[in-house]
């Protein structure tokens, strides 16, 4: 017995030795320590002990062995089987996987809504050069806050530095209160998608209409400079933010114009998830374009660092809906 138990011993030997030496590996560097290559073989080492253990318990060899076996097989069951992964929260994967690589996936939509936000900026524009009466067809009373073609410089050049004596509290509560506005804006662009699209078409471009209609008043009084210093830190978020709900309602009015061979609500359950998805990352676009809406426009500062703001958040956006999904291409995160 001592015999054979010495011969079973040496023949399987080198085996048990090997994972031996990948157990402790794990044990003190993780699992992830391991190469592609190594989990591969820590697998075949496993069932061969496992086999082994069953040999050896069946042929009633020495006890030493048996628990030597139990010990190495107990040992490698709960470093494959019950070893917790190291997982990044829901929250993280979503915003820096998830949310840029959805946008990307659908960026033809978001184009569509850039550019009838794009037409409605120049149709507001050259139409209230043309005539100034059109500039409340596109400017709403009580966004215009007194503000119309008939202003002075100095009347306009007030509202842009308006706010900037309010206290801490008046801030916040006007941060929240922009914060709601235009996540309400984003909303009705994504769920109006219901209606083939048309209703989000049009506050597209009225939402265009309206920037490029108090753009020129602005830049007929030569304040062109001052304007989009107080309106580039803030708008580059906020009507990216509006695009993105835009698209994803343009991608729900496609679900219903072009069924596909599997029908309607096989396409609005596929894309309407993915556009949900989308207006829930915009979301939090809404949330720092607002903060810096009711904080950072209101400062006493020049125009040179608003125009660095706004041109780090440009550049920002670009990177992180155009490059980082691509250089997350085929990577598992």
């Amino acid at each position: 017995m001592a015999l054979k138990s010495l011969d079973f011993r040496e023949k399987r030997k080198a085996s048990w030795e090997m994972l031996e030496k990948l157990l402790k590996r794990i044990e003190e560097k993780g699992l992830h320590s391991l190469q592609p290559e190594e989990l591969i073989h820590l697998a075949k080492l496993y069932r061969t002990t496992c086999s082994s253990l069953y040999i050896a318990r069946n042929i009633s060899l020495d006890k030493n062995l048996h628990e030597y076996l139990e010990n190495l097989v107990s040992k490698g069951y709960l470093a494959i089987y019950c070893t917790k992964p190291v997982m990044e929260s829901a929250f993280s994967k979503f915003f820096v996987r998830d949310f840029p690589q959805m946008v990307c996936k659908y960026i033809l939509f978001h184009l569509a809504a850039l550019v009838l936000i794009l037409l409605g900026l120049f149709s507001g524009y050259y139409a209230v050069q043309a005539d100034p009466s059109y500039y409340f067809t596109f400017v709403d009373r009580d966004m215009a806050e007194g503000r119309n073609p008939y202003s002075s410089r100095d009347e306009l050049a007030k509202v842009l530095k308006s706010g900037r004596e309010s206290n801490q509290s008046v801030r916040t509560a006007f941060a929240s209160q922009l914060f709601t506005h235009n996540t309400k804006i984003g909303f009705l662009c994504f769920t109006l998608g219901i209606v083939l699209g048309l209703p989000t078409i049009y506050l597209l471009f009225y939402n265009g209409g309206m920037l490029g209609a108090m753009t020129q008043i602005y830049h007929a009084n030569w304040l062109a400079s001052s304007w989009w210093a107080w309106v580039l830190p803030h708008g580059i978020t906020e009507f990216l933010a509006i695009i993105l709900c835009g698209g994803a309602g343009l991608m729900i009015a496609s679900a219903l114009i072009y069924p596909g061979k599997y029908g309607r609500i096989y396409q609005l359950k596929s894309i309407g998830r993915d556009a949900g998805l989308t207006v829930m990352g915009s979301v939090a676009l809404f949330f720092i374009a607002g903060l810096i809406e009711g904080y950072f426009r209101q400062t006493d500062l020049p125009d040179l660092p608003r125009y660095m703001l706004a041109l780090s958040t440009f550049f920002f956006w670009l990177y992180y809906f155009i490059f980082l999904p691509g250089s997350q291409h085929g990577k598992k995160v």
